[in-house]
């Protein structure tokens, strides 16, 4: 293995050129970076999912809303799963966990970006860790809880439709005169 990595050891062999037909398996998507990319694809790759993890955390640190904190949260555990399962197996071998990967990565930046275009972000955070859905009671959610905020929810949700006013007709207006030709 050394002596694969000592012969192009910054740019690598080229991407796609250590095939298991011709060499051996690699269960390791970083050795195959190594091995294929080079140091740069290597640190490129680390890079991508550390940048990914790093906002993901920052989101968790910064939101002002619970949601966004426990979304952030979420983004940087799946994305650390992701990174550390592909020290086990060839990840960019697989299409469906190599988009899930990038996708992770993209919305982890996605959400970055909708919490800091808020005007208040940073002000009046609520550092303490998001409390779930009847927690704060028992520890764990009971379908009588959970029941409880949907319909909470969806009274809410008819308050505000109520207050909006009726939907607008989606079908043409008739002319005064009864013509409709």
């Amino acid at each position: 293995m050394i002596e694969y990595v000592s012969q192009t050891p910054w740019l690598g062999r080229g991407l796609g050129t250590f095939t298991p037909e011709q060499y051996f398996f690699l269960d390791n998507e970083y050795l195959n970076r190594l091995l294929t990319g080079g140091v740069v694809a290597l640190v490129v790759l680390i890079a991508l999912f550390a940048v990914a993890m790093g906002l993901g955390r920052g989101v968790y640190h910064h939101a002002t809303d619970p949601s966004g904190r426990a979304l952030g949260q979420a983004l940087t555990a799946a994305t650390a799963v992701s990174a550390f399962a592909w020290l086990t197996y060839d990840g960019l071998a697989f299409r469906l966990n190599a988009g899930l990967a990038f996708i992770l990565m993209g919305a982890a930046g996605a959400l970055w970006r909708l919490e800091v275009g808020r005007m208040h972000w940073g002000r009046n955070v609520d550092r303490s860790r998001p409390v779930t859905l009847g927690e704060e009671t028992t520890g764990r959610v009971t379908p009588v809880q959970a029941g409880a905020v949907v319909a909470e929810e969806h009274r809410r949700s008819q308050d505000l439709a109520t207050a909006r006013g009726p939907r607008p007709s989606r079908t043409p207006a008739v002319p005064a005169g009864g013509d409709t030709a």
